[in-house]
C-alpha cells in the first residue's frame, strides 16, 4: 500500500480532475490488481462514490475479487475517510458524472 496518504491524494486529484474535464484515464500496476486497485478506488472516492461501491465496481469489471489484502482495504477506508466521499466533488446528474459506473 502506498505509504503516504497525501501523495496518492495528489496522485488522485490529477486523475478525478482528468476525469471531470472529459479526458480518458488508464491506471495500472505491475500486476493491474492491488495498487491499481487502491487508485482507482481513491480517485473514485474523490468523485463521491463509497469505498464497497468502488471495490464492487472495480472487482465487477476485472471479474476478480478485490483488493486482495486486509491492508489495502483498510487503506481504501483510510483515503476515503480523509480525503473522498463527496468532499471534493458534488455530482447531482449521474448522466454527466464520470464517477458514477454504469446503472
Amino acid at each position: 500500500v502506498p505509504t503516504s496518504l497525501e501523495e496518492a491524494y495528489r496522485q488522485a486529484r490529477h486523475c478525478a480532475n482528468r476525469l471531470q474535464a472529459g479526458a480518458a484515464i488508464i491506471v495500472h500496476c505491475r500486476m493491474g490488481l492491488g495498487r491499481s486497485t487502491l487508485m482507482a478506488s481513491a480517485i473514485m472516492a474523490l468523485g463521491g462514490i463509497s469505498p464497497r461501491q468502488a471495490l464492487r465496481q472495480i472487482g465487477d469489471s476485472r471479474r476478480l475479487p478485490v483488493p486482495d489484502t486486509s491492508a489495502q482495504r483498510d487503506w481504501i477506508f483510510a483515503f476515503a475517510r480523509q480525503y473522498g466521499i463527496s468532499q471534493m466533488i458534488k455530482a447531482t446528474d449521474n448522466s454527466r458524472n464520470p464517477f458514477a459506473g454504469d446503472k
